[in-house]
């Protein structure tokens, strides 16, 4: 029930109570004003939408209390982007600001600040309110702060645009393929080749433990993939015979390299060692390691590093402008055009949801169209 005083000549103060909440105030120039306010927070209240605005964080908390109960579900990968997005959030204008308080308004200003003052592009600058939206949809439907409004539907047509889709694709009338593989060593080398027979993400590859690798049943099973929290992410990969022989040399590389060591025990003539309660003559123990739970890829121990080594190696080549997951661009591209898979087996393949995300990654090339409309098999 709301009640409303006059505060001197000017203001209108209305009081709202309702059992099973805390009363509330607030203060009008207009009596009108304070009626409609006081509507409107019985209504919230009525429909369990109600929030205290005392009770609401502010960015610099919410991300915080986010990043404890939320980011830690995420990838390795999504974990560190996060966390480095959240830093520089929370020391914004932003940070100290309630999440009520936050309007379309400053975002679109905080953001404008962002692309011309210190050069992020739009993609960044897109990733950054990616984890402010999730975030306000985190508090409305799990912290339960249902009138929140999300700053960001509102903001976005004027935010900064990201750049149209990279179309990069390996000429192959100059050899890029080739080059690439031979300017690159163990393991980019063979990280490159499984990434153009597969269509898999860097980090799915990088990931990749002995236990997931099914060489009899030629496919590598991903039991984590770009959204762990989708219950479809879980995904198994098959393996053509290219991809096979990748893997196979992978392994035994792997294998080389986690050969059991032998430890010699040095023990004093006729000494006895006990195992067991009984007594040994035995002079050596075998060390084994969980070699099935190992990844295959002996190293880079990070996931930048193939992106940065990956630069390293095609500086000042033909393929200085290629990045690791326009191979992905590639391979899915490739699927279309040397196969008869459909698109819904290439998307099982490479773990698109959507026609619009798989069309995103399959640029055709112009001359191979032209040669299937002369008739010209794959």
């Amino acid at each position: 029930m709301a009640t409303f005083r006059k505060r001197g000549d000017y203001q209108w103060q209305a009081i709202v109570r309702k059992a099973g909440f805390d009363p509330v105030y607030a203060t009008f120039d207009t009596k009108k004003e304070a009626e409609t306010w006081a509507m409107e927070t019985e209504l919230s209240m009525g429909k369990n939408r109600y929030t205290n605005k005392d009770d609401v964080p502010t960015m610099a908390a919410a991300l915080e209390k986010y990043l404890a109960e939320v980011t830690p579900h995420k990838s390795l990968h999504s974990q560190k982007s996060e966390h480095k997005f959240a830093k520089v959030i929370s020391a914004s204008p932003l940070g100290q600001k309630k999440l009520s308080e936050i309007t379309p308004n400053l975002i679109i200003t905080w953001a404008m600040n962002l692309h011309t003052e210190k050069g992020n592009s739009g993609n960044t600058i897109r990733l950054y309110c990616a984890l402010i939206s999730h975030l306000y949809t985190i508090a409305r439907d799990t912290w339960r702060m249902r009138d929140l409004d999300n700053p960001i539907s509102a903001a976005k047509p004027s935010l900064p645009r990201s750049s149209t889709g990279r179309e990069r694709r390996l000429d192959k009338d100059a050899g890029e393929c080739g080059l690439l593989m031979a300017l690159l060593p163990y393991p980019y080398s063979h990280m490159a080749a499984l990434a153009l027979e597969t269509a898999m993400r860097r980090e799915e590859i990088f990931e990749i433990t002995v236990e997931h690798v099914h060489i009899a049943e030629r496919f590598i099973h991903l039991p984590k993939t770009k959204d762990p929290r989708q219950r479809r992410s879980k995904r198994d990969v098959p393996l053509s015979p290219a991809a096979i022989e990748i893997v196979e040399d992978v392994l035994r590389h792997l294998k080389n390299q986690s050969k059991p060591r032998q430890r010699t025990a040095k023990t004093r003539p006729h000494q006895p060692i006990v195992n067991n309660g009984t007594e040994s003559t035995a002079t050596s123990v075998t060390e084994t390691s969980d070699y099935r739970k190992k990844r295959i890829w002996s190293s880079p121990e990070t996931l930048n590093a193939i992106t940065q080594m990956f630069g390293k190696y095609t500086a000042e080549t033909i393929c200085e402008d290629l990045n690791f997951h326009d191979l992905r661009h590639e391979a899915v591209s490739r699927l279309f055009e040397n196969t008869d898979l459909d698109a819904m087996e290439i998307a099982r393949i490479s773990g698109h949801k959507t026609w619009s995300q798989l069309s995103r990654y399959s640029h055709l090339r112009t001359d191979r169209l032209a040669d299937r409309l002369a008739g010209k098999k794959r």
